[in-house]
């Protein structure tokens, strides 16, 4: 009588439930890190976004105040700052608070009712998301008399700030970009008292 043959089974058919279930739990911590680079990328690109918009637009206001004419009410500085130190209110106006004053001597406002030449106006901008009725950028400047020209007017600093807020951030930001007042034979009178 013959006995059947019996062939050897082999040691590895295939993968264990055990080892599938390993694999795709890897494969679950990669994509889930790869995913969380993904929105953190996107919240750095809206971040860089809104401010590269908030450099132009204050480097825009900037250009358009400095081709305004010195004696122009939306430059006047702050009264009794002294042409060797800035008035109080000057340059970065955002408080570590986060708080933006709503007023001051020398704070001027942009408004589209009074629009400067070659500035957009507020109403084109980007609204606030919270608060429809606001744009998201906020621009306003402060004016420094810092020195005075032989039987001329004063030579104007300007400080433009532009405060917006991101989308992924609770406080605003401020953009501030500084600016000066051309005034009309200031170089000459200022060469001639250098002489």
């Amino acid at each position: 009588m013959r006995t059947p043959r019996r062939f050897p089974r082999s040691a590895a058919r295939g993968s264990s439930l055990l080892e599938a279930m390993i694999a795709l739990a890897i494969l679950l911590v990669g994509l889930l890190g790869m995913m969380r680079l993904q929105f953190y990328g996107m919240s750095a690109t809206q971040g860089a976004r809104a401010q590269t918009i908030a450099t132009q637009l204050a480097t825009e206001l900037a250009g358009g105040l400095e081709r305004l004419s010195p004696d122009d009410d939306r430059l006047k500085g702050a009264a009794g700052a002294t042409t060797a130190t800035p008035p109080a209110l000057f340059g970065y106006i955002l408080g570590a608070s986060g708080s933006v004053p709503t007023s001051g001597v020398n704070l001027h406002w942009y408004q589209d009712s009074n629009p400067i030449p070659g500035v957009r106006l507020d109403a084109t901008l980007e609204r606030d998301p919270e608060d429809s009725s606001k744009p998201i950028y906020q621009r306003r400047w402060t004016v420094w008399d810092a020195g005075s020209v032989t039987g001329g007017a004063a030579s104007k600093v300007i400080a433009v700030s532009v405060i917006y807020r991101e989308r992924t951030l609770p406080q605003p930001r401020e953009i501030v970009v500084y600016a000066h007042s051309a005034v009309t034979g200031s170089f000459m009178a200022n060469l001639a008292a250098f002489n």
